[in-house]
């Protein structure tokens, strides 16, 4: 059962840092559409867009299948300790804490296969025709090719607990150190340590760059993958109240997306600016979690509220 440390987001710039606030930021508009109601054990953690339909995990024993149409809960699939969800190469992937991914076929809703992966398992991501899957437990990440099932685990300077592929690498950190590494995925080999000014708490890679949740100086770092060298930040205006914790970072082809305790907030990927920025979800005041996960695919843009066990549709123009 993944368990979800504090994590902050910030405005990202350019160079150097802004101060300027979410109210002035907001150049376009971001409502919730629709809330769907989760069953679930514990609270709803993980949350996927794709196959035609949104997926969400429950840290426990269940993936829920839901009609993004109908807005509706329409398959529950047994899977032990279902955690992160993502999908790739037209399958559906749950990986879980006790060290299997799983792969579900979206037609049948059953699992059609299931590899030993990483123990402890805090972040996956499917890229270069493979999931990538960090172990908090191993120095490696774990490479499960999708076409073959072939393992390969790549040797990294600690344990990771985040990874992300796009902008020609793999990209994955650990939050014991202020460090990112860059992988080859064709070397299966770190080529590249990058220092940061804080440890990670996410890592998203767009086309253009690698946005880094940082968690103790409460901001997005953005990295150029061309220099490997950070390109720059901002600290988040903390008038703006966005400080928590459950963090979570996504992009598609025209945002990166951030979620902190309360918010939904929508990045330029090219500039790191806020354009916009929602409140989701219900926040109770006792032992509260908050936003968990985003995900912005075919099925559309999701994210899961740990809090009130469910997950929001959320619409953007």
């Amino acid at each position: 059962m993944r368990h979800h440390p504090f994590v902050a987001v910030a405005l990202v710039t350019a160079a150097g840092t802004s101060a300027v606030t979410l109210a002035h930021a907001a150049v376009q508009s971001l409502r919730v559409e629709a809330t769907v109601a989760v069953p679930s054990q514990f609270r709803t953690l993980g949350v996927a867009s794709g196959n035609g339909a949104v997926w969400a995990t429950d840290g426990t024993a269940t993936l829920t299948r839901v009609d993004p149409t109908s807005q509706s809960v329409v398959a529950s699939i047994p899977v032990p300790d279902a955690d992160i969800v993502l999908s790739g190469a037209g399958s559906v992937w749950v990986v879980s804490s006790n060290g299997l991914a799983y792969r579900i076929d979206s037609q049948t809703n059953a699992v059609a296969a299931k590899t030993h992966v990483a123990a402890n398992a805090t972040g996956a991501a499917f890229g270069d025709g493979s999931l990538w899957v960090a172990g908090r437990l191993a120095s490696t990440i774990t490479r499960v090719n999708a076409a073959t099932g072939k393992v390969t685990r790549v040797p990294t300077p600690e344990s990771p607990r985040y990874v992300t592929v796009g902008a020609g690498a793999v990209w994955a950190a650990s939050n014991d150190s202020p460090t990112i590494w860059r992988i080859d995925p064709a070397k299966n080999k770190v080529t590249a340590t990058i220092p940061l000014a804080d440890t990670p708490h996410g890592i998203i890679a767009t086309p253009t760059a690698v946005f880094v949740l940082g968690g103790t100086n409460d901001r997005i770092v953005r990295i150029n993958p061309h220099t490997d060298r950070v390109a720059g930040f901002t600290p988040i205006p903390k008038t703006d109240g966005f400080i928590g914790y459950g963090g979570a970072i996504a992009a598609d082809a025209g945002s990166v997306w951030v979620t902190t305790l309360t918010h939904l907030l929508q990045l330029d990927p090219r500039s790191g600016h806020i354009l916009a920025a929602v409140a989701v979800g219900t926040h109770p005041s006792h032992d509260p979690v908050g936003l968990t996960a985003v995900s912005s695919g075919a099925a559309g843009l999701w994210v899961a509220d740990g809090d009130g066990k469910a997950i929001d549709e959320i619409t953007h123009s």
